[in-house]
């Protein structure tokens, strides 16, 4: 015992003397040496050491040093094909200073070990990006406001990197991740879709979810433009978007407490996945982790209008809905291969978007009356009727010309497009329907049969015809006369916007007629009323009060017209105005013309006073635009009878 702690004090004081020892040896080997080869030597070692430190800093942060590693080379050929391309790894990848530096590649040599030793840490490499990395190139992006992200989305950086959301504050890479292969650093659209639409009607965010936060309606001259439709009006009355457009997303984003096992070992923090204020600030703040790392994907896309109708109705009913689908779809004809979507089923609008009672929010299979006004102006109510009209004359021709059809290949290929229009119905899908009639009229004209041609239309005529496909087939009933509007496009290769105001198809004025003096009179008052001199049919009230041809009266021509006076002679070329008291001189004395004027006075009371009187004959007389002047006296007497009919009817 006693041996065994003389030899423990011998062992200390070994120790103790070994620095001195060493540091005699080192000075004498350096007299040997010489003090001069010394500081040559040290200078040689130190400058050697930084060369070869240097060399090997700049190697291991070149992008082909990092792809000898497998596991990185997805990411190195991510960056090659992104927009950073040229910039350094470090400038991105590199903490702030030189202790940042230094940090960095100790963490990098620390990953490198672990690869060829074969102890991963994680399931990939992992590296964290500060956001001063990325603002010293895109300090911009705090004060540019608003910028379009994609097609119609819009996003401001400034709230989102200022601003706490959901409580927490984002970095860079919340957004800018690298999730899929070949996007490196891109935005990955699955962390915008589990923020805005995750629980927020549970948690009283439903402001998150709102559409018009990121997407921007297109309005005015910008929605005709690109051919979608105007939501002026729609943003005037607040309606709400999914009045048309229905739940937009698909997804719960939840959690699986098996994820938490790719990362974590210790089933201490695995206990805490529902510590949703522990999980997010390390997760979220402290680090970098990609939201799909935990949850589960939400997906922002509108649903499957066929698998919509398969749950909705097919559960009661029949196949009966196949048809309106697929017409709605643009898919299921024989003669076109190429799908031709109706614009509101591209947009999202499933079948109970128009088929739901307003009051109850439930289905129903007949549209009701105010169906389209809440996203439309009143007039598409009338577009829907003529749809209903147009397509229903153009169907009826086309079925009188299968009759009279020969022998043809695709006959039958023709018949069963014509059977899905009329089970599907054509205003499902207006476009797609008049294509395909536009088919089968070929189809039966090359089989011998003469159905009618669709109307030749002028070009500028066309984005109108996208709408008003069947206008040509109908005959307008003005209350003196029809027109056709065939005559007008097809024949005289008039444009729509000769006769109709061209403003933004949102704008109740759209489609008005304008001023006759604008339109019909620039062709009829130079080309046509030369060639009647009754001015017919445009002034049909005019010529039957003139002729005295009015109904349930007897014939009583006005004495110029029993003189076969014409119209011409008192309206004169180029304009056909109504002539002046001074014209009316020439032929008449002061005597006539002053009682002329004294009867219009009497006429106009009369007429105002006859509003509710419903004879022919009447409405003949409130229609004549030129009243009292062409036959005053019989516009007396069929309004003083009529005052006498309707007091001995009561």
């Amino acid at each position: 015992m006693i041996k065994l702690v003389r030899d423990f004090l011998h062992a200390i004081g070994v120790v103790i003397k070994l620095p001195y020892k060493l540091f005699r040896i080192f000075y004498r080997r350096s007299r040997r040496i010489g003090w001069r080869n010394m500081i040559l030597g040290t200078v040689a070692a130190v400058a050697i050491f930084l060369f070869l430190t240097t060399t090997v800093l700049k190697v291991t942060s070149q992008h082909q040093f990092c792809s000898s590693c497998h596991i990185m080379r997805p990411y190195i050929e991510a960056w090659e094909n992104s927009s950073h391309k040229d910039v350094d790894c470090m400038k991105c990848h590199a903490h702030e200073g030189l202790t940042g530096y230094i940090e960095t590649k100790f963490t990098a040599v620390s990953m490198l070990a672990n690869y060829f030793t074969g102890i991963y840490k994680r399931s990939k490499p992992w590296a964290e990006i500060e956001d001063k990395n990325c603002l010293e190139c895109h300090d911009a992006r705090l004060l540019d406001g608003k910028i379009e992200f994609t097609s119609g989305v819009h996003f401001d950086h400034t709230p989102h990197l200022t601003e706490k959301r959901r409580g927490r504050k984002l970095r860079c890479t919340s957004c800018h991740s690298q999730i899929v292969q070949g996007e490196h650093i891109s935005v990955t659209t699955s962390t915008c879709f589990l923020c805005h639409f995750k629980n927020v009607e549970k948690e009283g965010r439903e402001e998150l979810s709102t559409c018009t936060s990121c997407h921007e309606p297109l309005v005015g001259d910008e929605a005709i433009r690109t051919g979608a439709h105007d939501h002026s009006e729609i943003l005037k009355k607040e309606i709400n978007c999914h009045s048309c457009h229905q739940v937009m997303s698909q997804g719960s984003g939840d959690v699986r407490r098996e994820r938490c096992g790719t990362c974590h070992s210790s089933t201490e923090h695995i206990d805490r996945i529902n510590d949703l204020e522990f999980v997010h600030e390390w997760h979220i703040e402290k680090r970098k982790v990609e939201c799909s790392r935990c949850h589960d994907a939400i997906a922002h896309t509108q649903p499957q209008l066929d698998r919509d109708i398969r749950s909705n109705c097919q559960g009661c009913h029949d196949d009966k809905h196949s048809p309106m689908s697929q017409l709605y779809q643009g898919i299921g004809s024989q003669l076109i291969d190429t799908a031709l979507p109706d614009t509101m089923y591209s947009v999202g609008v499933v079948c109970v978007s128009c088929h739901k009672d307003h009051l109850t929010g439930n289905g129903q299979a007949h549209i009701q009356p105010d169906a389209c006004t809440p996203c439309h102006t009143e007039s598409y109510r009338n577009l829907a009727a003529e749809w209903r009209k147009g397509f229903g004359n153009r169907i009826a021709d086309i079925e009188r010309a299968f009759r009279k059809a020969g022998a043809h290949p695709k006959l039958e290929d023709a018949r069963h497009d014509l059977a899905l229009i009329k089970k599907g119905g054509a205003w499902h899908n207006p476009k797609y329907a008049d294509t395909l009639l536009t088919e089968i009229s070929t189809v039966l004209s090359q089989a011998g049969a003469r159905p009618k041609l669709p109307a030749t239309i002028p070009q500028e005529s066309k984005q109108c015809l996208k709408c008003h496909s069947t206008v040509s087939e109908i005959q307008i009933q003005l209350p003196w006369s029809q027109f056709n509007h065939k005559a007008h496009l097809s024949d005289r290769r008039i444009s729509c916007s000769e006769c109709h105001n061209g403003d933004n198809p949102g704008k109740m004025g759209h489609g008005r007629m304008k001023p006759a003096q604008r339109s019909c009179s620039e062709c009829h008052h130079k080309v046509e009323a030369p060639r009647s001199d009754m001015c017919m049919p445009c002034h049909t009230p005019s010529r039957n009060v003139y002729l005295g041809q009015l109904p349930d009266i007897p014939l009583a021509p006005s004495p110029m017209a029993e003189v076969e006076m014409g119209c011409i002679d008192c309206h004169e070329e180029p304009k056909y105005n109504p002539p002046t008291n001074d014209y009316c001189l020439d032929c008449h004395d002061e005597e006539v013309v002053t009682h002329l004027e004294l009867a219009r006075g009497e006429l106009a009371i009369a007429l105002e006073e006859s509003r509710k009187l419903k004879s022919g004959a009447v409405q003949q007389v409130r229609l004549d635009r030129g009243r009292a002047v062409h036959h005053p006296d019989l516009a007396k007497k069929v309004l003083s009878l009529d005052k006498i009919n309707v007091k001995s009817d009561r």
